[in-house]
Protein backbone atom coordinates (compact mmCIF):
# COMPACT_ATOMS: atom_id res chain seq x y z
CA UNK A 1 0.00 0.00 0.00
CA UNK A 2 1.21 3.53 -0.85
CA UNK A 3 0.51 6.39 1.16
CA UNK A 4 1.02 9.89 0.52
CA UNK A 5 0.31 13.54 1.64
CA UNK A 6 -0.40 15.84 -0.93
CA UNK A 7 -1.44 19.36 -0.91
CA UNK A 8 -5.29 20.43 -1.27
CA UNK A 9 -6.25 23.91 -1.98
CA UNK A 10 -5.61 25.01 1.27
CA UNK A 11 -5.51 21.43 2.87
CA UNK A 12 -3.25 18.43 3.27
CA UNK A 13 -4.96 14.72 1.84
CA UNK A 14 -3.78 11.25 2.86
CA UNK A 15 -3.75 9.75 -0.72
CA UNK A 16 -3.91 5.58 -0.53
CA UNK A 17 -2.41 4.22 -3.85
CA UNK A 18 -3.54 7.18 -5.31
CA UNK A 19 -6.69 7.79 -4.54
CA UNK A 20 -7.48 10.55 -1.37
CA UNK A 21 -9.30 9.10 1.21
CA UNK A 22 -11.92 11.51 1.75
CA UNK A 23 -11.96 10.62 5.86
CA UNK A 24 -8.26 11.80 6.08
CA UNK A 25 -7.89 15.73 5.20
CA UNK A 26 -6.31 17.75 7.60
CA UNK A 27 -5.79 21.75 8.03
CA UNK A 28 -2.10 20.77 9.71
CA UNK A 29 0.45 18.79 7.05
CA UNK A 30 2.45 18.06 10.07
CA UNK A 31 -0.98 16.14 11.38
CA UNK A 32 -1.29 14.56 8.03
CA UNK A 33 2.21 13.42 8.28
CA UNK A 34 1.85 12.09 11.46
CA UNK A 35 -1.18 10.13 10.57
CA UNK A 36 0.78 9.00 7.44
CA UNK A 37 3.36 7.66 9.97
CA UNK A 38 1.00 5.81 11.76
CA UNK A 39 -0.67 4.22 9.09
CA UNK A 40 2.58 2.90 7.95
CA UNK A 41 3.58 1.71 11.38
CA UNK A 42 0.59 -0.16 11.46
CA UNK A 43 0.70 -1.79 8.03
CA UNK A 44 4.07 -3.01 8.86
CA UNK A 45 3.12 -4.60 11.73
CA UNK A 46 0.41 -7.35 10.28
CA UNK A 47 1.50 -10.61 11.43
CA UNK A 48 -1.24 -12.49 10.23
CA UNK A 49 -1.46 -13.66 6.43
CA UNK A 50 -5.27 -12.53 6.25
CA UNK A 51 -5.61 -13.54 2.67
CA UNK A 52 -5.75 -17.52 3.55
CA UNK A 53 -7.26 -17.17 7.09
CA UNK A 54 -10.56 -18.19 7.18
CA UNK A 55 -13.21 -16.14 9.35
CA UNK A 56 -15.73 -18.12 10.78
CA UNK A 57 -18.96 -16.00 11.91
CA UNK A 58 -22.52 -16.98 12.61
CA UNK A 59 -25.84 -16.07 10.44
CA UNK A 60 -27.03 -13.68 13.23
CA UNK A 61 -23.14 -11.70 13.02
CA UNK A 62 -23.45 -12.10 9.37
CA UNK A 63 -27.01 -10.48 9.32
CA UNK A 64 -25.63 -8.00 11.55
CA UNK A 65 -23.01 -6.95 8.97
CA UNK A 66 -24.77 -6.94 5.69
CA UNK A 67 -27.34 -4.42 7.46
CA UNK A 68 -24.09 -2.63 8.47
CA UNK A 69 -22.36 -2.80 4.98
CA UNK A 70 -26.10 -1.00 3.73
CA UNK A 71 -25.37 2.32 5.49
CA UNK A 72 -23.21 4.38 3.65
CA UNK A 73 -21.29 6.34 6.30
CA UNK A 74 -20.56 3.29 8.51
CA UNK A 75 -17.24 2.30 8.30
CA UNK A 76 -15.49 -0.11 10.61
CA UNK A 77 -15.80 1.10 14.19
CA UNK A 78 -19.35 0.72 15.49
CA UNK A 79 -19.78 2.08 19.34
CA UNK A 80 -23.43 3.21 20.40
CA UNK A 81 -22.85 6.35 22.64
CA UNK A 82 -26.88 7.01 23.12
CA UNK A 83 -26.32 5.42 26.74
CA UNK A 84 -24.91 6.46 30.15
CA UNK A 85 -22.32 3.71 29.24
CA UNK A 86 -20.56 3.52 25.21
CA UNK A 87 -21.10 -0.16 23.77
CA UNK A 88 -18.94 -1.87 21.48
CA UNK A 89 -21.23 -2.95 18.84
CA UNK A 90 -18.39 -4.32 16.78
CA UNK A 91 -15.12 -4.79 18.03
CA UNK A 92 -11.98 -7.81 16.68
CA UNK A 93 -12.62 -10.12 19.72
CA UNK A 94 -14.27 -12.61 17.55
CA UNK A 95 -12.60 -11.04 14.27
CA UNK A 96 -15.82 -9.14 13.28
CA UNK A 97 -14.16 -6.39 11.89
CA UNK A 98 -11.90 -8.84 9.81
CA UNK A 99 -15.07 -10.44 8.65
CA UNK A 100 -16.42 -6.98 7.68
CA UNK A 101 -13.12 -5.75 5.97
CA UNK A 102 -13.00 -9.20 4.05
CA UNK A 103 -15.75 -10.67 2.98
CA UNK A 104 -14.53 -13.34 0.51
CA UNK A 105 -12.89 -14.99 3.53
CA UNK A 106 -15.92 -15.36 5.41
CA UNK A 107 -17.56 -18.79 6.42
CA UNK A 108 -20.99 -18.65 8.11
CA UNK A 109 -21.41 -21.08 10.97
CA UNK A 110 -25.19 -22.45 11.60
CA UNK A 111 -24.63 -21.17 15.11
CA UNK A 112 -26.92 -18.36 16.12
Amino acid sequence: MKIEVKELVCDWGIFINGELSKDLIFISKENAKEVKRIMELDNAHISVDRSTTAINITKSEEYMLNQFRKIPYIDVGIVDYSGAVPQVLISNENRIVDAYLNLGLVEVTDEN
